[in-house]
């Protein structure tokens, strides 16, 4: 009993002894959280809003593509022979189409030629545009906004509930005549979309919007009509079939997502006149514009419009705010360009417009084009009015402060 009581103090203390080894052994090799680097921590994914499903499934069903699954209330029509016709012959065009325009050329130059200007391109400006979410997204796919203003009205969401099977026929064919230009020759006909989106068939812009974000590889997750107020914010608006006289801004708000991208992307178009004397008329929209800030700017087959007195303040609106402009010989013209201001990168060839704007010939372009030929690149694609493979041009316009 007496060792006892010697051998347990003994061990106690023993025990005591190995926690404390034990203890100052584990804190001198625990990480030092304040030195982990935040860049290499997984960030979270923004959350997607759930948005409303009809939207995605016509406009699936707009653009001849498989329901993504059969309880969609479109089933039965997708099942028609109509359908299933429209469907085949939109899969050949739309495939024949993407050879045409090159697309793989252009998105070979894209990543050449614009992903490495490291400029911010989160917002895309597309005025004059129509309905052409096609080339914007071709160039830029990565934009969070695609901001569209142009002449064609907005229209409505097709409500296919109302529509019998024998009916969809003349539908189909007005969304094949509204696309047949661009999907040939790179652009909207201005004449045809007059004509086009104010029929009883297709009365706006909306349907090939959808045909083109989908087709693009992107699902639409919510739709909003929307508008203006005085001060340029967007606000809720309402669709029409025809814009009651005297209003102005009516536009739509597309959000979608690209299973390339993590994050929703958004597309908002406005009917709108961008003369002077329709800006003049519209505050609402000349605050919009003015409020948009180290914006990319794309114009394509903007039919020499900004080259003209008539149509300066959004020349103007652009050239102050843009950061990085990309454009075809339609868009601004050259003399407006300040080399104190901007860089500027000619691509393809110039020699002379179309002869629908023979007036609007730049001979200061043409000389630019002849002086620095030897670094100027060819293009692998043809686009706007010039089309034919060889004789397209593009002129990227980087801001100096920029880059």
């Amino acid at each position: 009993m007496k060792h006892l009581k010697v051998i347990f103090p003994f061990f106690i203390s023993l025990l005591i002894l190995i926690g404390c080894h034990n203890g100052t052994k584990n804190s001198s090799t625990a990480k030092d959280t304040t030195k982990v680097d935040s860049s290499k921590l997984v960030k979270a994914k923004p959350e997607i809003p759930k948005g409303n499903r009809k939207f995605d499934d016509v406009a699936r069903f707009i653009s001849g593509l498989q329901a993504t699954d059969s309880t969609t209330d479109l089933i039965v029509l997708h099942q028609t022979k109509k359908w299933q016709k429209y469907s085949s012959d939109f899969d050949t065009s739309w495939v024949r189409s993407q050879d045409k325009r090159r697309v793989s050329k252009m998105e070979e130059w894209r990543k050449a030629e614009l992903d490495n200007t490291k400029t911010d391109t989160s917002t895309l400006f597309y005025p004059f545009s129509g309905p052409d979410f096609l080339n914007a997204f071709t160039f830029f796919p990565k934009a969070n906004k695609y901001i569209m203003l142009a002449l064609e009205p907005v229209g409505t969401v097709p409500d296919f509930s109302k529509v019998h099977g024998d009916s969809l026929g003349r539908y189909f064919t007005a969304i094949k005549n509204s696309l047949n230009s661009i999907l040939n020759f790179s652009f909207f006909r201005t004449n045809s979309m007059s004509k086009d989106f104010h029929s009883e068939e297709l009365n706006g812009t909306i349907p090939v919007l959808f045909v083109f974000i989908e087709r693009t590889g992107n699902k639409i997750i919510d739709v909003h009509p929307i508008t203006l107020d005085s001060l340029g914010n967007i606000v809720a608006g309402e669709f029409a079939q025809k814009v009651p006289k005297g209003k102005t801004n009516y536009g739509i708000q597309i959000d979608f997502k690209n299973p390339d991208n993590d994050y929703l992307q958004t597309l908002y178009y406005f009917s709108c006149d961008l003369s002077n004397g329709g800006l003049d008329k519209n505050h609402g929209m000349v605050k919009f514009v003015s409020n948009l800030k180290d914006e990319t700017t794309y114009l394509k087959s903007a039919s020499c419009l900004m080259f003209h007195s008539s149509f300066s303040n959004i020349r103007d609106m652009i050239l102050a705010h843009t950061n990085m402009l990309l454009q075809d010989d339609s868009g601004i013209p050259y003399k407006y360009f300040d080399k104190n201001v901007w860089d500027l990168k000619l691509h393809g060839k110039y020699i002379r417009p179309i002869k629908l704007f023979a007036d609007d010939y730049q001979k200061d372009l043409r000389e630019a084009y002849i002086k620095d030929s030897a670094s100027i690149k060819r293009l692998d694609f043809g686009i706007g009015y010039n089309y034919v493979l060889g004789e397209s041009n593009l002129m990227i316009a980087l801001r100096k402060a920029a880059k």
